[in-house]
């Protein structure tokens, strides 16, 4: 979450260095105040869906630890379960490592952000992967296009 690392730098600490695209996308959550995340493209199941939690899903985080979502909590998931929780975080197996060939990006917007700053930040992060394809899907709308 963007305000995390904001918190960080204010105290002095820097942007995180997990890895150069975790990095990368650090810098762009504190340029554009918006939540970027990245997964392993690889590791994730066929489809990839967006939803809200039913409740009882089992969710593994980063480093292992288990728990289980609770009702309405925003989720990314496939036929793996839970890749992504808004309440919990990312799923340990679609973590980028050093050894990610792939990746699946993804910006986190509230409402009331507009689509210029959205679309900006998008191109942006796309421009600085030379061979990158992307997709805007927008949540609310259920409407997607290409950027």
């Amino acid at each position: 979450l963007p305000h995390l690392q904001i918190k960080r730098v204010l105290r002095g600490k820097g942007i995180g260095n997990i890895n150069n695209i975790v990095n990368s996308y650090m810098a762009f959550e504190l340029k554009y105040n918006l939540s970027f995340s990245a997964y392993d493209f690889d590791t994730r199941g066929l489809d990839l869906n967006i939803d809200l939690a039913k409740g009882g899903e089992e969710f593994v985080h980063i480093g292992g630890s288990k728990t289980t979502l609770k009702p309405n909590d925003f989720i990314f998931y496939d036929d793996n379960g839970v890749v992504y929780s808004f309440a919990e975080g990312y799923r340990d197996s679609s973590k980028v490592t050093s050894s990610t060939k792939n990746v699946l990006f993804t910006i986190d917007a509230p409402g009331g952000i507009g689509r210029i700053v959205l679309d900006q930040a998008a191109q942006e992060l796309v421009a600085s992967y030379p061979s990158s394809r992307s997709v805007f899907l927008d949540y609310q709308s259920n409407k997607q296009s290409l950027i």
